[in-house]
């Protein structure tokens, strides 16, 4: 038997951004019965007592607020009253790196952390304070005593997830530098992955942009729609004409599609504030998809809509080709979520990055995975590997950075989804050797990864091409389920 496929590969790179916005410390409870001061039913000073008071009206004010110059104020004043306690450290901290005053919020912390090491909240805040400065290594630390202090933290998934991700840009930035360093004007050398480059080719302008409806996701404010609109235009001025966009209403025929969701399980990791997954072609991207969180992964509250403005640039960003990420802490496309709320749009280097780019002298490549390895022990980081190397022509090194991925994390459904795409092909290869009955537990393994629900192009690729392969074999009720599939049920 003779059978043709089609050899054309979507593979889905996941970008992602990290979050994790530090915690601010819960109320004390507390007391002034006459002239005795009592926090947590034991006595204190009038001092104590006051700075709690103070303490406990800052707090209100810091969870969920935009503005946080009223906590700063308490804070300050409560520090000045007991400044032995760490509690109040901490939360002053959080609220002057709110105010984009981050180098007096990492003293501040600090000091929460060497008054009482055994301060979760504190030690949270401090990585992630060290995380937004781009002093990753000091990060990195701080999340690996959390791990060890702090086993069964509620919080603990979230910090794995973020920890594996920090080393892995580490090692990625030792490997790839980017100029920030050297003081260069881009960061145009990190932006593919293994070497690859991609982007919107100038026929598909201007892209089609599909927004999901919001009816019924929780935490979503109308502000956040301005945002969103004003992060394309940011980007489409930033091109310098070679991007543009226009808003489209069908959610099938569009070239990027943005949703909003409160699932912290809509993403991959769940340390992430959004994700997008992009689909490159051989000649260019031929399918963007950015979800974005309408709930800090942690803790649990409402985003600010200036800090939801910063995570559609940095998301946007991704869609129109700009894969990896910049070591510099200013750029929108840096790595990790800014804990000021204030308002911050793109920088000049991201600008001058995406101009490169969409160069004409730039041209879409697929990467060099002759040197790639798949040592790494962060899913998303070996997802990325094996769509790369798949995307390159390397299906082995694919298949053994996806499997790999798969079995550290088996719920992560972008790594489903590529893992698939790679059986689906083995699957084929097979055919066209002549070993059907291998090709067939190869094509069974594929459809075995895909969800139910709406179908991805990956999905409905790996769909057809086992549906060709069972018509041809003349198995026609197997044919029909997958018929059924592709038209909307679930039957495998």
């Amino acid at each position: 038997m003779s059978l043709t496929f089609s050899n054309r590969q979507i593979l889905v790179v996941s970008a992602i951004l990290l979050s994790f916005q530090g915690v601010a410390l819960a109320n004390p409870a507390f007391a002034q019965p006459q002239q005795q001061w009592v926090v947590n039913g034991k006595p204190v000073s009038e001092n104590v007592g006051k700075a709690m008071m103070l303490f406990n009206n800052a707090s209100n004010l810091l969870i969920g607020s935009e503005k946080p110059e009223k906590a700063v104020e308490l804070l300050t004043q409560a520090e000045q009253l007991a400044p032995e306690l760490p509690e109040i450290q901490s939360n002053l901290g959080m609220a002057l790196a709110k105010m984009g005053r981050t180098d007096e919020a990492i003293v501040h912390v600090e000091k929460a952390v060497a008054l009482n090491p055994n301060l979760p909240a504190a030690e949270m805040t401090l990585g992630s304070l060290y995380q937004s400065v781009g002093r990753t290594q000091d990060a990195i630390r701080v999340f690996k005593d959390f791990q060890q202090r702090h086993p069964t933290s509620e919080h603990i998934k979230k910090i794995k997830g973020l920890l594996s991700m920090l080393e892995s840009e580490s090692k990625l930035q030792t490997k790839q530098p980017d100029g920030s360093v050297t003081g260069a004007d881009d960061y145009f050398s990190s932006i593919g992955l293994s070497g690859s480059v991609t982007k919107w080719t100038q026929d598909h302008m201007p892209l089609k942009v599909y927004i999901a409806p919001t009816q019924g996701v929780v935490g979503y404010k109308p502000g956040y729609m301005d945002g969103v609109k004003s992060s394309f235009q940011a980007w489409a001025d930033a091109s310098g004409g070679k991007v543009s966009f226009v808003y489209v209403q069908d959610k099938e025929k569009n070239d990027i599609s943005f949703a909003f969701s409160n699932d912290i399980k809509a993403v991959s990791n769940p340390a992430e504030g959004g994700e997008a997954k992009v689909y490159p072609g051989p000649k260019g991207i031929v399918k963007s998809t950015i979800v974005v969180l309408t709930l800090d992964p942690s803790p649990a509250q409402q985003m600010s809509e200036s800090l939801m403005r910063w995570i559609c640039l940095h998301e946007i960003g991704h869609a129109i080709g700009l894969m990896g990420h910049s070591s510099q802490h200013n750029d929108v496309m840096y790595s990790s979520m800014p804990l000021a709320t204030i308002d911050r749009g793109l920088s000049e280097r991201d600008k001058n990055t995406l101009k490169h780019l969409y160069s004409d002298d730039v041209v879409v490549h697929k990467a060099d995975t002759s040197n790639m390895a798949s040592d790494s022990t962060d899913p998303m980081t070996l997802n990325n590997q094996g769509a790369t190397a798949l995307n390159a022509g390397n299906l082995e090194l694919s298949l053994q950075c996806l499997e790999k991925a798969h079995k550290i994390d088996p719920s992560m459904k972008v790594v489903k989804q590529n893992l698939a795409q790679a059986y689906s092909i083995k699957a084929m290869r097979t055919v066209q050797a002549g070993k059907l009955p291998d090709a067939d537990a190869m094509f069974k393994k594929s459809i075995a990864l895909l969800d139910g629900g709406n179908k991805t192009p990956i999905e409905i690729t790996v769909l057809r091409n086992y549906l060709i392969f069972l018509k041809l074999a003349n198995r026609g009720p197997e044919a029909a389920k997958i018929e059924a599939m592709l038209k909307g049920g679930t039957s495998k």
